[in-house]
Formats: structure tokens, C-alpha cells, sequence
């Protein structure tokens, strides 16, 4: 399970919500900053729920690129690409599904609507950013994600040169089979000689005459 934890304590003296050395400040509520001390809080806890999400994406992709580390190894060891083209696609997804939660969902760089007009809300909310070192970790996040991604891509162009040098090869046999098969009906005798020797050439050629008189309707009658 994902989290984030700062340590609080109440300050008696304190008259409004802080940072001190990585601690939330917070003084006693009373009647008077009851709904202020609510907002305070929730700008913390909101820079809070957005670390949570960042560290659940963290974990999410170091355990893709765990998942990764034995096509490279295959590489290097096999000298070629082990992974199926569907699991190939499979991983390209999450791979993008993890790339969208990061650079595509902004809540991370960006300061929520909700403090625009609120520069004291906007202040504590940034302050939680900067010790929780969002933005760090983002850019941290964004060189791994590039670096998987051009793992991936090199995967793909392996996959489509391993897919296109096997429907050349089918293609090759078929050509030669049909080849093969013209042969055996222009000189199938000579080509039986060359392939299994005179004998079976013999044999071909009575195999040959026996169908030629059974397709014949002149000779039936």
C-alpha cells in the first residue's frame, strides 16, 4: 500500500497552519479559525493525496521495468527477441496507460483552481509540493518512462523485422513448391531421376500413362 507520511503536532503560539523542518504546524481550533484552520488542513491533505498518487505510479513502473529487465537480458545472452507480439502489445498499453497518468493528468505541476484566489492556501499547498519533491520525481519518472519507451520501440521494429522475414520465407516455399510442381508437369520423369533416381523416375512415368488412360474416354471405349 502507497503512502506519504509527514509528522504534525499543535503549537499553542501558532496562529496558523506551516512547514517546520518537514512537520505540519497546526494551532488549537477555536471559534473564531474553525473554517480557516479547515482550509489549511485541506490544502496540506491535498498535496498529500497527490504524493500518494505519484508514489502509486512510481511503484506501478518500477515494477514494469522489473517486469522488462529479461528482454534485454534475452538480447544480450539468446541474440534474439523472446517476447510474443501480444504480450508486446499488452505491455505497450501499460506502458501508455502509465505515461497518461503522469504527464497527461497536470495536477502535479500545476496549482488547482481552488487556490487561485487564495494566495495563503496556494503558499501552503506549494510548500507541501516542494518537501514532498513532486516535481523531482515527476521529471525523475518522465526519464524512465522515455527510457521504456524506446526499449518498446525497438521491440516493435524486432517483432515486425522477425514477422516480415517469416512471411518471406513462406513465400519462398511456396514459390519453390510451385515450381516444383511445374516441373513435375513438364518433365516429371527427368525431375524424378534427378530427385530419387531412375527407377522411381520409371514409376512415375507408368503412374502417368495409367491416369492419362483412365482420364481418357476414347481409350475406355
Amino acid at each position: 500500500m502507497e503512502g506519504e507520511f509527514m509528522g504534525f503536532y499543535i503549537e499553542e503560539s501558532a496562529t496558523e497552519v506551516s512547514l517546520r523542518s518537514g512537520n505540519i504546524r497546526i494551532p488549537p481550533q477555536n471559534k473564531e479559525n474553525k473554517e480557516q484552520l479547515l482550509l489549511e488542513k485541506f490544502a496540506i491533505s491535498h498535496g498529500l493525496m497527490l504524493a500518494v498518487q505519484l508514489d502509486y505510479c512510481e511503484t506501478q513502473l518500477q515494477k514494469f521495468i522489473e517486469k522488462l529487465a529479461y528482454i534485454p537480458e534475452d538480447m544480450k545472452t539468446k541474440g534474439k527477441m523472446t517476447t510474443e507480439p501480444r504480450q508486446a502489445v499488452r505491455y505497450i498499453g501499460e506502458l501508455y496507460d502509465l505515461r497518461h497518468r503522469v504527464l497527461l493528468e497536470s495536477e502535479y505541476m500545476e496549482t488547482p483552481e481552488f487556490f487561485w484566489n487564495r494566495e495563503e492556501l496556494e503558499g501552503l499547498f506549494d510548500n507541501v509540493r516542494r518537501h514532498l519533491e513532486l516535481k523531482n520525481r515527476v521529471d525523475v519518472m518522465k526519464s524512465k518512462l522515455s527510457l521504456c519507451i524506446d526499449l518498446m520501440d525497438n521491440i516493435q521494429e524486432a517483432l515486425t523485422h522477425q514477422h516480415g522475414a517469416r512471411l518471406e520465407w513462406i513465400i519462398i516455399i511456396l514459390i519453390a513448391s510451385e515450381i516444383l510442381i511445374e516441373l513435375l508437369r513438364w518433365k516429371g520423369a527427368t525431375v524424378w531421376a534427378w530427385l530419387w533416381g531412375e527407377e522411381a523416375a520409371e514409376k512415375s512415368d507408368k503412374l502417368e500413362q495409367l491416369n492419362q488412360e483412365d482420364s481418357d474416354p476414347i481409350s475406355r471405349d
